[in-house]
């Protein structure tokens, strides 16, 4: 299972709100070879789980590159394909919280978490 998320964005002169996002994830970074897609999401906007489908009945697992894609639809405008960039599955980024102290961000290869 993968979380992606859309955390920022610019939106210059669209007059218009975010409506939708395009969710794309590919195995190549040309955008061809997709393990799974929502097209037009209207739920996601901003963020978007995938369970990383094989093909075969089952899930990919310890995928060192997995490429992600997304579109912003703006009302009946849409944006091109944005590439948001390359993804490792063994590379988790924890986020630690203390209420009132600033949080901490930990990486899973540089901890040897695998």
């Amino acid at each position: 299972m993968a979380q992606f998320k859309l955390t920022n964005f610019i939106d210059l002169g669209t007059k218009g709100y975010h409506t939708a996002t395009s969710w794309k994830v590919t195995l190549d970074r040309a955008g061809n070879n997709i393990i799974d897609q929502s097209l037009k999401d209207t739920v996601n906007l901003y963020h978007w789980m995938s369970s990383l489908p094989d093909g075969n009945g089952g899930h990919y697992a310890d995928l060192s590159a997995v490429y992600l894609w997304v579109k912003v639809h703006i009302l009946n405008d849409e944006s091109d394909w944005y590439y948001a960039g390359v993804m490792n599955q063994n590379d988790q980024t924890f986020k630690i919280t203390e209420t009132g102290k600033p949080d901490h961000f930990l990486n899973s290869l540089v901890a040897g978490i695998h």
